[in-house]
């Protein structure tokens, strides 16, 4: 199986094209097409022959449920995309409407939850479905390996979803397979400890509103963070009440183990929904935007 971050994947594609995003909107659009449409393609030709020809798509579905539990989630995120010179509005708007594209003309599963984003549809399909897949009903084949499983995203938290051979991690900025240094339980522990700036969330020794109210963390410094690494129970061996309280706060943020059942749930349905596209529907939509190029590689899609 192919798991593909869409929107991680598709604005880096399009950002490497700073310049061409300045022209007119008609443009902009053809643009995003192209771009969106063959990274994915590119992809799939990549790692179908090691992963399969299944590929699945997750998208982000505001407002997500962090936000519900944590009002600064992402709080910077749309306040640095305000003061960029790129289009971003113009760039979402498109980057919609070839998502809807996909979902009525390509043989791809696209799975959209409400309030769950790229990152827990990623998870859930590592977690569950990917070793559902690799279930078998043979009484002579005891081999219960997860379903080989390629996770298209740059996001540094996917990479707690390693722990089983079968499950890699691929990151397009770096493009190559995540790696990691450590045991996954540590990895989820340091990240847990550290927190996560991309996503606003503050280390364990400092407030949870720092990087709203402006306020310098305290550093979260290998000789604090070694005791909690080493504990059988991190709430264990934190030192005072403030302390247990952010190590809860930051787990349910970044663990994947925090995804509320009812979403996990919403997201393994949607998977089973098969998807409407076949490779003629792909066939009239070439030819409808004029995207002659695209046919010489129809069957790559």
């Amino acid at each position: 199986m192919i798991v593909i971050d869409y929107s991680g994947v598709a604005i880096a594609a399009i950002t490497g094209f700073k310049e061409d995003l300045q022209r007119d909107e008609e443009h902009v659009a053809n643009l995003i097409r192209h771009v969106v449409l063959s990274t994915i393609k590119n992809y799939k030709k990549k790692f179908k022959k090691e992963y399969g020809n299944e590929l699945v798509i997750a998208v982000d579905s505001a407002p997500y449920w962090r936000k519900a539990i944590f009002p600064h989630y992402k709080a910077k995120r749309k306040k640095s995309r305000e003061e960029s010179d790129i289009p971003w509005d113009l760039i979402h708007k498109y980057m919609r409407l070839v998502l809807e594209d996909i979902r009525e003309h390509f043989p791809w599963k696209v799975i959209a939850v409400q309030s769950a984003e790229a990152d827990d549809i990623m998870a859930v399909l590592a977690q569950e479905i990917a070793v559902r897949n690799g279930k078998t009903d043979s009484l002579l084949d005891t081999d219960d390996a997860p379903e080989k499983t390629v996770i298209i995203s740059s996001d540094k938290d996917l990479k707690q979803l390693m722990t089983h051979p079968n499950i890699r991690c691929w990151s397009p900025y770096q493009e190559a397979y995540a790696k990691l240094d450590e045991p996954v339980k540590m990895f989820l522990r340091r990240l847990i400890l550290k927190g996560d700036p991309g996503d606003g969330v503050a280390n364990c020794w400092s407030p949870s509103d720092s990087f709203v109210t402006g306020v310098r963390q305290k550093p979260a410094t290998e000789k604090k963070m070694q005791p909690l690494l080493e504990a059988a129970n991190m709430l264990d061996a934190a030192e005072d009440e403030m302390l247990k309280q952010r190590i809860v706060e930051n787990t349910r943020l970044i663990s994947f183990s925090g995804i509320p059942k009812h979403l996990r749930q919403q997201i393994i349905d949607a998977y089973y929904v098969e998807p409407t596209g076949s490779k003629m529907k792909i066939l009239k939509y070439f030819a409808k935007n004029d995207m002659k190029r695209m046919l010489d590689d129809l069957d790559d899609f």
